[in-house]
């Protein structure tokens, strides 16, 4: 385990929107994370499956393959993977999607907008192995 130690957490952030990697990115590399991208759900899963990050922020309404597939997927590959579930506007028609996500056992949910502060807490609490709001 000592390799580990001196490798960076790595989180890898899937959103179909470049502005909110962007901004991801940056908050979470400030903080000295290692960061992934994935545009779709498709890519995420594909990327966990290479890299296992230590941790996946995954937007919940992304064309291809929706974050709530996405989301199965992953917690099927990897039944402890650390996943916390991201949306703007939750409620996509009749349904909540964060509220859903949570139900199916999201480690943690941020909402949109978001800022560096809320996303470094969340984060840093979903690492350490405590449930994010």
């Amino acid at each position: 385990n000592r390799m580990r130690a001196n490798r960076l957490t790595s989180i890898l952030v899937a959103d179909d929107d470049k502005l909110v990697r962007m901004t991801l990115r940056k908050i979470l590399e400030s903080a000295g994370y290692a960061l992934l991208e994935a545009k779709d759900g498709g890519e995420a899963v594909e990327m966990y499956r290479k890299r296992k990050p230590d941790l996946v922020i995954v937007d919940i309404v992304m064309p291809v393959k929706d974050g709530v597939r996405t989301f199965l997927e992953l917690r099927g590959l990897d039944g402890k993977a650390k996943i916390i579930a991201m949306s703007a506007g939750a409620r996509n028609g009749k349904i909540d999607y964060l509220s859903l996500t949570k139900r199916i056992g999201a480690n943690g949910i941020l909402a949109k907008p978001f800022n560096r502060a809320s996303v470094l807490a969340l984060v840093g609490q979903v690492l350490a192995g405590e449930k994010g709001p």
